[in-house]
């Protein structure tokens, strides 16, 4: 029975080929296993670093991908392609995926750029393409944001940035400028001591700077008082809920009417039947 001298009976290049193969098996299990363990390592030592999480998360993803990346080129290599094929190969992979993922890259762009210059943190309450709620997360792509009636906002990272925001927050407190109108034969000092009192009452109020209650404008069935207190930006949606009530309450207690938009019309019996008679003449 004849024996196989191994290696010398077998083809070189079948040979080499099993080799390759097996190296490249090895380095695919080596960098997914290398790359799965990113986070564990990076995680740390970056929380140590006076970095936030957006940018601790982006730098792990990176990481991530880069080590994947770096397993793809060390397999083409492998494989025998020349170092020009295995860049051109890479190059053409980051263009079209760079193509095809140009908006998720914008809000990447957008969350380095809020991460370096931090317009808001988690927690903070923000007003931003048409909705307002509190920062619940903010992703690498996306930034989370709940609502007064719980519902959640997932809005891109680059539609922020390109419609501007409105940081709540940022101060610790807010002025919450709230319109009341009265009828032109209330008092208007009466009303503004009510409006005063309702405010002095309220714990939510800040004493400094002061609250102001004045009159605003002159409508056209109505003296518009606006209060301006100052509050904690935890209390804006409680405090707009429930102060119209308290408003309605004194104002009936001290005998302030809230009108209602009315039109008077008047009618002129004498110039109405000369137009009905010149019309009658024609």
């Amino acid at each position: 029975m004849p024996t196989i001298q191994w290696p010398q009976d077998i083809d070189p290049h079948l040979f080499t080929l099993i080799v390759r193969l097996v190296a490249v098996v090895g380095v695919l299990i080596v960098g997914r296993w290398l790359a799965g363990r990113t986070r564990k390592w990076l995680v740390k030592p970056l929380h140590r670093a006076p970095l936030s999480e957006t940018m601790v998360n982006l730098i792990i993803t990176l990481a991530h991908y880069s080590i994947l990346i770096l397993t793809l080129a060390v397999v083409l290599a492998i494989l025998g392609f020349p170092l020009s094929v295995i860049v051109s190969v890479i190059a053409l992979f980051l263009i079209i995926l760079a193509i095809a993922l140009q908006q998720s890259l914008a809000s990447l762009a957008a969350t380095i750029n809020f991460s370096l210059f931090k317009p808001f943190a988690v927690g903070h309450l923000l007003e931003t393409c048409g909705v307002m709620g509190f920062v619940k997360e903010v992703q690498l792509f996306s930034t989370v944001l709940v609502g007064n009636d719980y519902k959640t906002y997932i809005l891109p990272n680059a539609k922020i940035q390109s419609q501007g925001l409105t940081n709540y927050s940022v101060l610790g407190k807010i002025r919450m400028d709230m319109t009341f109108g009265i009828s032109y034969e209330s008092d208007v000092r009466v009303a503004k001591d009510a409006l005063l009192r309702i405010l002095a009452e309220d714990k939510r109020v800040l004493p400094d700077p002061p609250a102001e209650v004045f009159v605003k404008t002159l409508g056209d069935s109505s003296i518009d008082l606006e209060i301006r207190p100052f509050i904690h930006v935890d209390d804006y949606f409680r405090f707009q809920l429930e102060i119209p009530e308290k408003v309605k309450a004194e104002f009936d207690a001290a005998g302030i009417i809230i009108p209602f938009p009315q039109t008077d019309v008047h009618f002129y019996p004498a110039a109405a039947k000369q137009a009905q008679e010149k019309t009658g003449a024609m």
